[in-house]
């Protein structure tokens, strides 16, 4: 009897070890935080698509599980979509599934539109004031758009240095190219610029026309801006021949080129006073024709006036 009880308190010893090693194994699985084991990665999708967002978690049966968007116009602000296996938003382009052996939460939206991307957030609420969070992308593919803070039209001085502006949204962003019309050469040298802001320093006569702004991200097609420039410049005048000459009783063309911007007034005349409003001499009868004939034209702030010969 006596080594029986032995053995048998001999058994109890042994076991005690074991319970406690148990026991303290078990407080440390019910100890252990939970955390977010994986979130899928950034999604980059076609409008009409279809999303999976995925995020994983260990050790948090006990907390709430909540799939957010980030607000568009104030990131500070969420707007939840889904809390554990239970959707919230009553939107039927998204669905909600739970997969209870790997402890994953997928959040899925079909027929993506532009209003969907944004910053997803998983998160684990632990309390009132504590949470664990992990942020995936959706960017949803969205063709070029040209901003309305882009140039529209200008009109500037001869000299002055001019800037034209191009912005414009998308996704991916859109790359900004210039090029004039009839693919002149532009001011920069070349037919085409790439660049959001086309210089040209001391803009001339030369610089006006038209212009063209064509944004181009490779989402459907590009789209482009058309610029009208205009550069205010003096009266230039030019005529072909200065000295001219015609017998009697013929009609005599005196032609007078003139280019400014905006356009000036101008006259013929002979001597101090103007002798006729065009360009055509009427019947040239006697040498009292002869003499010197002045094109003159002005703007707001510039003359120039030019002299040419006639004897007949």
């Amino acid at each position: 009897m006596f080594v029986q009880r032995c053995t048998s308190n001999h058994r109890k010893l042994i076991q005690l070890p074991l319970l406690i090693c148990a026991a303290l194994f078990q407080a440390a699985d019910c100890q252990r935080s939970p955390t977010i084991a994986r979130i899928s990665p950034e999604q980059l999708k076609n409008v009409g698509g279809i999303a999976e967002l995925e995020c994983s978690v260990q050790y948090a049966q006990e907390y709430p599980i909540l799939w957010v968007k980030a607000d568009r116009l104030n990131g500070s602000e969420q707007l939840p979509i889904s809390s554990g296996s239970s959707l919230i938003v009553r939107d039927s382009r998204f669905a909600l599934r739970h997969d209870v052996s790997s402890s994953t939460y997928t959040l899925q939206i079909k027929d993506i539109q532009e209003t969907d991307a944004g910053l997803y957030q998983c998160q684990v609420i632990i309390d009132l004031s504590n949470k664990l969070t992990s942020d995936v992308w959706l960017r949803v593919r969205k063709p070029p758009m040209i901003l309305d803070n882009s140039t529209q039209g200008i009109m500037r001085n001869q000299g002055q240095n001019v800037d034209l502006e191009c912005y414009a949204s998308g996704f991916p962003i859109p790359r900004i190219s210039w090029r004039r019309e009839n693919n002149a050469i532009l001011p920069t040298g070349g037919s085409i610029y790439r660049g959001n802001i086309l210089k040209i320093p001391s803009i001339s006569k030369e610089d006006r026309g038209t212009y063209y702004c064509v944004a181009d991200n490779g989402i459907g097609r590009h789209v482009s801006r058309r610029i009208s420039v205009d550069v205010e410049f003096p009266p230039i005048i030019t005529v072909q021949r200065p000295r001219l000459g015609q017998a009697p009783g013929f009609d005599m063309d005196l032609e007078c080129h003139i280019e400014a911007f905006p356009s000036p007034h101008h006259h013929v005349d002979k001597g101090r006073g103007p002798c006729h409003q065009q360009s055509t001499l009427p019947c040239v009868q006697s040498s009292n024709w002869n003499g010197l004939y002045g094109c003159e034209t002005a703007d707001s702030v510039h003359r120039t006036k030019t002299i040419r010969a006639l004897s007949v």
